[in-house]
């Protein structure tokens, strides 16, 4: 009796776990905070989502190689309802493991995610689309960044707008945690892509900052653990900070 007990959880856990993890067909919706996998194989050579969003918005759109058989050589874009090209990840000329790409929101309306491979390139991935925060001058925001877990490939989960045409100073503090994060800023460049411009990191950094130079167009700044690209060992470890966008002095 106590087996058939046990069998009848195991069965009830798969089920609750098969319905809170679906997977999408070609052309679902998918919304900010939103990962979903999927895969290009010898007949399926591309795979599309889409998804609402309003004039302003920053979208951000990752394409994550699975830790194993993943993608490598996938190419990802995104086109507005028109057909238009926002976001192309083919601009790149040297290649790298995942790609990420950014689309500042013009008018309200739905957007497709697309992902074809390049020269025939096949295997598993995910897509994660996110909604980047703007930071306001002198008003701080808290949140928290987790490793990657075994079995799993890197990604960024946090990303903050700076748009200012005067020189700016980003302040990080770690505040608890037994990992040590890394501030990160990217500038966007050819195709929307996203290209990492200067860090600060390291285990014993209880607080530091970043000057930024005043530009025309927005940065994107993220708190994430630095093994972008690679697995972590064991399970994911989290850690809290603190962001605040300043006046440079």
């Amino acid at each position: 009796m106590k087996r058939l007990s046990a069998l009848v959880v195991v069965l009830a856990l798969l089920a609750v776990f098969t319905v809170s993890a679906p997977t999408l067909a070609q052309g679902d919706k998918i919304s900010y905070g939103d990962t979903v996998k999927d895969s290009l194989t010898g007949s399926v050579n591309k795979v599309s989502y889409t998804f609402e969003a309003k004039r302003g918005d920053i979208a951000v759109v990752q394409l994550i190689p699975a830790d194993r058989d993943g993608l490598i050589g996938g190419v990802l874009t995104v086109t507005d309802s028109t057909g238009a090209v926002l976001a192309d990840s083919d601009r790149i000329i040297s290649g790298r493991l995942g790609e990420i790409v950014a689309v500042e929101v013009r008018n309200n309306g739905e957007y497709t995610i697309n992902v074809e491979g390049r020269s025939g390139a096949t295997g598993d991935f995910e897509i994660a689309l996110l909604q980047a925060e703007f930071l306001d001058l002198d008003k701080p925001v808290e949140s928290e960044v987790s490793s990657t877990p075994e079995g799993e490939r890197g990604r960024y989960a946090n990303f903050y707008v700076i748009e200012s045409r005067n020189d700016v100073e980003v302040i990080y503090e770690p505040l608890s945690g037994n990992i040590a994060p890394a501030l990160i800023i990217f500038e966007v460049i050819s195709g929307n892509n996203l290209a990492e411009r200067a860090f600060l990191f390291g285990s014993i950094v209880k607080k530091g900052s970043i000057v930024i130079e005043g530009s025309r167009d927005f940065r994107l700044a993220t708190v994430s653990i630095d093994n972008f690209g690679s697995s972590g060992r064991g399970s994911a470890q989290t850690s809290t900070f603190r962001l605040t966008l300043t006046e440079a002095k």
